[in-house]
């Protein structure tokens, strides 16, 4: 264990940290350093067989001077090379396991590197560097490797870091700090692999696979992908975007794709149904957006869906079908008393989602079962207003044939300007043409557009106009 003294594992006093270095490697350009033979990138047979652990090893270093980059020491290939010998010789000194360094592959194609720091101490400049090597390891012995490295994690330390330091002795004036996150250093692979199996085939309904899945590993149901537990290279950009980022659950990848029975298999399987991913968006959310899913979001609404259930942005399943256009999803949820009057964080109630998304259908849909088409957002907008924001006659259109005010005022935010007079101030030219044809007029007679600046004092004065002046 290192003494807490900044003498890594290695260096018996202070002295060490200031040697001269000297022979052929000394000071070498990183680029020029060219290790014995390259660790190998592992193939996607390799990295799919299920027994083989992978692992995360995160590396604390220092170096002295600032001649060289130590970014670019943990980056270059020699590193690379380092770090599978490391391991190579650590697993054979601590377990009695034998792991050729040909058997570490690499998840990537290079080392990842997550900070660097560069203080100066009087006349000294030091560089810290923290990076991350992603691995599997190619074994006829995983449980024995798996169990023996979580067992021992302070002494692989140790061991570990004693031997890459090593590898640097006569190249550099390199410090090798210590292992973060080393619970992390091997894992069980066939758990990782089997958590974005589960996920994939709940994104592609294969209802077979999610039972055998299910079945063999209970625990994989619920399972959260973080990126610090997550070896690099073993997802796509979109997968890992999904997966790590958003750290949805294969129950919200199912009701993404509208899959009702693949939902149905994961909730019997005691999937969450209410679990939010890191915006906040949750099963129902997610089903009520997707084309054709009214069986998904009427199976998660039986299961016990919070209809009511809010994204981080304070939007509801109502709102996303209705901005989807999802008409059969919006009657279902509309049926089991989804709140028409609830509003987002930004003021927006389901009735403003859909003319701002360009929804007629659905705002057809919520005439139907009475929503109020003249309700202010936040500011005082209506959906007409909306309509004009987004230059889209369309809407006005469609709203004025569903009986909405084409003539009301908005609110203080916006001067209480009519439908038209937003139109005319913001020169939006197509919304304006139809409201014209349509006979809106640009102020109400005795409203509350004056043309002054508003008062906050006066705001007992404020009156919405509801009736409409058709």
């Amino acid at each position: 264990m290192p003494k807490g003294d900044g003498l890594g594992y290695v260096s018996k006093d202070y002295a060490d940290l200031f040697r001269e270095l000297s022979g052929e490697f000394a000071h070498k350009d990183p680029v020029q350093l060219k290790p014995p033979c390259r660790v190998r990138k592992g193939t996607a047979e390799e990295m799919s067989v299920r027994h083989f652990p992978f692992g995360i090893v995160r590396v604390k270093l220092r170096m002295r001077g600032g001649d060289i980059a130590i970014e670019d020491v943990a980056k270059g290939e020699y590193m690379k090379w380092s770090v599978a010998e490391a391991l190579s010789q650590s697993f054979k000194k601590l377990l009695k396991i034998v792991v050729p360094p040909s058997c570490i592959l690499a998840c990537t194609d290079e080392i990842e590197v997550l900070s660097v720091q560069r203080p100066s101490l009087g006349d000294c400049l030091w560089q810290f560097c923290e990076f991350r090597f992603d691995y599997k390891v190619d074994t006829a012995d995983p449980v024995l490797l798996l169990n023996g490295v979580f067992a021992n994690m302070a002494d692989f330390e140790a061991i570990f870091c004693q031997q890459l330091e090593t590898r640097f002795r006569d190249v550099y004036l390199l410090t090798v700090l210590g292992l973060v996150n080393k619970r992390f250093l091997l894992m069980d692979g066939g758990a990782i692999l089997d958590a974005i199996s589960l996920h994939k085939a709940a994104e592609a309904n294969d209802v077979e696979a999610i039972a055998r899945l299910a079945k063999a590993n209970p625990s994989t149901i619920n399972t959260i992908l973080k990126g610090d537990r997550l070896p690099r290279g073993v997802l796509n950009e979109d997968e890992t975007f999904s997966m790590v980022s958003l750290q949805r659950t294969p129950l919200l990848a199912a009701a993404e794709a509208g899959h009702a029975e693949a939902a149905r298999r994961l909730l019997d399987a005691k999937a969450e149904v209410n679990y939010q991913d890191t915006s906040g968006f949750h099963a129902l959310y997610l089903a009520a957006g997707a084309p054709s899913a009214q069986e998904a979001v009427k199976l998660l609404l039986e299961q016990g869906a919070d209809i009511q259930l809010a994204n981080r942005s304070g939007y509801t399943a109502l709102h996303n079908a209705c901005g989807c256009g999802q008409v059969d999803s919006i009657r279902v949820l509309l049926e089991a008393r989804a709140d028409l009057n609830m509003k987002s964080r930004s003021g927006a109630a389901p009735v403003h989602v859909a003319a701002i998304s360009d929804r007629p259908v659905s705002l057809e849909v919520l005439k139907q079962y009475k929503s109020n088409l003249d309700m202010p957002a936040v500011g005082g907008n209506t959906a007409v207003h909306e309509g004009v924001m987004q230059n889209n006659p369309g809407i006005i259109q469609k709203l004025f044939e569903l009986k909405a005010d084409i003539n009301i005022e908005s609110g203080p935010d916006n001067q209480f300007a009519t439908p038209l007079k937003m139109a005319l101030d913001r020169k939006k030219k197509k919304a304006a043409k139809v409201l014209k044809d349509l006979g809106a007029i640009e102020q109400v007679p005795g409203g509350n557009s004056t043309g002054e600046v508003f008062d906050s004092a006066k705001t007992s004065d404020f009156r919405l106009r509801r009736r409409s002046l058709r």
